[in-house]
């Protein structure tokens, strides 16, 4: 299993492939290249690391309150009324109680929960993430820092929109079928075409160089 910073490790060098793939694609079909933005390169490999670690705190707090995989009851303990106790009589042993392992036979999907952690996760957690990105691929090319929160209030609920066409479909199969371990990492590798796409807006973004904006 991954640990959080062996994770983070990773994911910063898919998000730095990421945006040099897409500078490397606008590059090719432009008239005049331009050279590459290491400095955007580096932004992304930073907001691959700080936003691994943003992730995984936050599918463990999600699978801690909403766990997808519910115990079963397999029976109760039988009742002794009052004075039977010192009674000669035959108690079938239970088995011990199940916990909602991922492996266990007893246990089932809670889909009440999942949809739980598909809503916190769409919102709350998409954007958290949406936010830093904004924050760390421009605090070092806006003339002020107040001018980071224009940028927020101009592109964060058009990147959460444009996140709902692919993101909750992720979240779904990560939550039936990845380990909450594993599962920021799976996001990183599905997500490599949603992180060019990323690349692309911050390229255009305010206290971008013009040159390197136009594709």
């Amino acid at each position: 299993m991954p640990s959080m910073i062996s994770t983070a490790i990773q994911n910063t060098f898919i998000k730095a492939a990421a945006n040099l793939t897409a500078q490397v694609a606008v590059q090719w079909g432009s008239k005049e290249p331009q050279p590459l933005d290491r400095q955007r390169i580096f932004e992304f490999a930073v907001f691959g690391f700080i936003g691994a670690h943003i992730g995984y705190v936050w599918h463990h707090l999600l699978e801690h309150r909403f766990p997808t995989h519910a115990a079963l009851h397999v029976g109760q303990p039988p009742v002794i009324a009052p004075g039977e106790k010192d009674k000669d009589t035959h108690v079938p042993l239970q088995p011990p109680p199940q916990t909602a392992d991922h492996g266990s036979g007893a246990t089932k999907v809670s889909w009440r929960n999942v949809v739980a952690k598909l809503v916190a996760d769409q919102t709350i957690g998409l954007c958290v993430m949406i936010t830093t990105f904004l924050i760390i691929t421009n605090i070092a090319r806006v003339p002020h820092l107040v001018d980071v929160f224009d940028v927020i209030r101009e592109k964060l609920f058009q990147l959460v929109r444009a996140g709902w066409h692919l993101w909750p479909i992720v979240a779904v199969c990560n939550f039936l079928w990845v380990p909450v371990r594993w599962r920021v990492l799976v996001s990183s590798c599905v997500g490599f075409i949603w992180n060019i796409f990323l690349s692309l807006v911050s390229m255009s973004g305010p206290g971008t160089d013009p040159k390197v904006g136009q594709h």
